[in-house]
């Protein structure tokens, strides 16, 4: 028996409709043509024109009963196609109209822009001659500035080539002007502190006329106590006194007292005194330094803290009857010389197997490891 024929509903087409496609293309035809309208002037008008040619052309072989030839075929072929006729005359007619009128907005704008620029400047020619501080003038500079690179790009697009050259012409100039205003606020600042100084100098040399002779008394003490401990043998301390004394001779340098006999005479007695002691502080100096090397050379030999106790360790157990019975109670170390003493208290067994406590103490270094000397 025949099997009856099987019907199965066609799947939905997913194709994109012919007109959506015309549609998105018109609208990017329209975003162009507006954009290239409102760069170009002469572009929106021709556009434009074109469009209302189009829909002209199309009326005309509908309503003249005679219309020329070439005007009859075009507008028969339109005539059969009103969606190519409507959208291409909006593409043409609104993106060159609308692209035209925002161009030229945009131009009487930044006309207007450069216009209003030229008059600022030439206006701000009278103010400029008012006096005013220097701080604020810089920053009427600034403004200024600002202004006139606002006024020379507008001048720029604009295509007014003149007034753009002068707003570059007034940039120049604001330039040179903040230039010189710089200049003159350095050198006043020059002078300002020229003079600041002059003040604190000229009231540092009165107050060192007014304090010195009772402050020579007390340098002068501090020197006789310096040479007691020299005399003492006290040499780090004399040092020291004298260089307290040099501090205060120091609290008058570049005074008129500077040039004075009297500490003329105290810096003399000072120097007299540094170089009678300065042998014995060099010598200890050189002791200092040698007791250095050696320290130095002792803890190189000494090594480790830990590397120690373990020499210790194993010393204690290899001379132990029973190593493997070593336990550690306790274990010490201090830094002797070149050595480690390490104090080790500890348990093993004895050759009875009795455990036993005892403690050790041993020196050990990164050579040897053994008895204290």
């Amino acid at each position: 028996m025949a099997k009856p024929p099987t019907y199965h509903a066609a799947a939905p087409s997913k194709a994109i409709p012919p007109y959506a496609w015309k549609l998105a293309t018109m609208l990017i035809a329209v975003i162009v043509v507006t954009g290239l309208a409102q760069a170009s002037l002469a572009f929106g008008c021709a556009a434009a024109l074109t469009g209302l040619a189009i829909a002209a052309c199309a009326l005309a072989a509908r309503v003249m009963n005679s219309p020329p030839g070439s005007v009859k075929r075009v507008g028969s072929w339109l005539g059969r196609r009103p969606f190519w006729v409507a959208g291409w005359v909006a593409v043409f007619a609104f993106g060159g109209i609308w692209g035209g009128y925002r161009g030229f907005s945009m131009r009487r704008a930044l006309v207007r822009e450069c216009d209003e620029a030229v008059a600022y400047f030439l206006a701000m020619k009278d103010g400029a001659r008012q006096s005013m501080p220097i701080e604020q003038a810089m920053q009427q500079f600034a403004e200024w500035r600002a202004k006139a690179e606002d006024g020379s790009r507008a001048c720029t697009e604009a295509g007014m080539t003149e007034q753009a050259g002068g707003m570059r012409a007034a940039i120049t100039e604001i330039d040179r002007q903040i230039v010189v205003g710089q200049q003159q606020i350095d050198r006043a600042t020059a002078a300002q502190k020229a003079e600041s100084d002059k003040a604190a100098a000229d009231m540092r040399e009165r107050n060192a006329v007014a304090t010195f002779p009772g402050r020579a008394k007390e340098i002068t003490t501090m020197l006789v106590g310096a040479a007691a401990k020299a005399s003492a043998g006290k040499w780090t301390e004399a040092d020291e006194a004298l260089t307290e004394v040099q501090t205060a001779l120091g609290e008058f340098s570049d005074t008129s007292v500077e040039k004075s006999k009297s500490w003329t005479d105290l810096s003399a007695k000072v120097a007299a005194q540094r170089k009678k002691i300065q042998p014995q502080l060099d010598r200890i100096a050189d002791a200092m330094r040698e007791a250095q090397a050696k320290a130095q050379v002792e803890e190189a030999i000494r090594g480790d803290k830990v590397s120690a106790k373990v020499k210790a360790t194993m010393a204690i157990q290899e001379a132990m009857h029973n190593p493997d019975s070593f336990k550690e109670v306790d274990q010490v170390a201090f830094a002797r010389g070149e050595f480690w003493v390490v104090t080790t208290k500890y348990r093993g067994t004895n050759g009875f197997g009795a455990v036993v406590t005892d403690v050790t103490t041993l020196c050990a270094n990164k050579l040897t490891v053994g008895k204290c000397p």
